[in-house]
């Protein structure tokens, strides 16, 4: 055991220290090696987030054109019912009118019938 311990003088103290001080500069310089990599990820998330807002106003364009153009199809339709309602009125007062003349014929020719016997 005593072979294997040694004593500590100035001489290996300072190689010590000097050892270790060489080992944190080394540290020291991949933490900054790191810290530049860090730096260029920076870079790149601000490049990811500035093309994020473009197609945030891509998306709010978009969203923008659909709702005018629903707008346009919801007056489109009610256009279209109002034709519509308006048809089927003018159908049913010809109907109605095509009905109140038959049901004259129909009473005229009875009427006449009637009076020939």
């Amino acid at each position: 055991m005593e072979a294997m311990r040694q004593s500590w003088t100035d001489e290996r103290l300072d190689d010590f220290r000097a050892e270790t001080a060489r080992h944190f500069d080394e540290v020291n310089r991949r933490f900054d090696e790191v810290n530049g990599r860090f730096e260029q990820v920076n870079g790149r998330f601000e490049e990811v987030n500035r093309r994020f807002e473009q197609v945030d106003d891509r998306f709010n364009r978009l969203e923008t054109r659909m709702e005018n153009g629903f707008k346009e199809m919801r007056a489109e339709v009610v256009a279209l019912r109002r034709d519509m309602d308006q048809r089927l009125d003018a159908l049913h007062r010809m109907m109605f009118r095509f009905s109140a003349l038959m049901i004259t014929a129909l009473i005229a020719a009875l009427t006449t019938f009637a009076t020939q016997l």
